[in-house]
């Protein structure tokens, strides 16, 4: 069994067209007069497609939390047997996309009757992001095996070279 699932890419796609569908929509007008903005079809179009992401992006939040809770339990060499090398490759490049991601939506122009939906598409973007970024976290300290460097530093060499750094951190945090 995997620990990991096959990553999905639909996200994005539907962050995209999210962005790309912001085009289709009027200015609000009127929002200086007292005159209400009616929704049109473009507008209602838009605001499900931003419901529909948000709903993806928190499906994909709770996969991936439960993916953490099962990591969490599992010792490194069960977690080795379970991820391949190409898999923990795979998904730090997926990481980075969401990451650009949500870089992009960010600083993307949104018409006025959106931001709210938008900031909570973005703000799902980033628990799915982070839970994933949990479990990738978890992986990579089970996968990452550290190595092991033969030294002949003397104890206490090393309790000096601590005692001085904490000077040093100590006069940093006070100036």
């Amino acid at each position: 069994m995997s620990l990991m699932k096959d990553l999905n890419h639909a996200i994005m796609a539907a962050a995209v067209g999210v962005m790309a569908s912001y085009s289709t929509v009027s200015p609000v007008e009127g929002l200086l007069s007292n005159v209400p903005h009616q929704q049109s079809q473009e507008d209602v179009a838009v605001s499900e497609a931003i419901h529909a992401l948000i709903k993806k992006c928190k499906a994909e939040e709770q996969e991936f939390l439960s993916a953490v809770k099962v990591a969490a339990g599992l010792s490194a060499s069960e977690i080795q047997e379970r991820v391949q090398p190409d898999q923990v490759v795979d998904f730090t490049e997926y990481l980075h996309k969401i990451r650009s991601l949500e870089v992009i939506m960010k600083g993307y122009e949104v018409p006025e009757q959106f931001a709210a939906q938008h900031m909570d598409a973005r703000r799902a973007m980033a628990k799915f992001r982070s839970s994933a970024a949990m479990l990738h976290m978890i992986i990579l300290q089970a996968v990452n095996v550290p190595s092991i460097i033969p030294g002949h530093a003397s104890a206490d060499g090393l309790k000096m070279l601590a005692e001085h750094t904490t000077a040093a951190v100590v006069g940093l945090a006070k100036a």
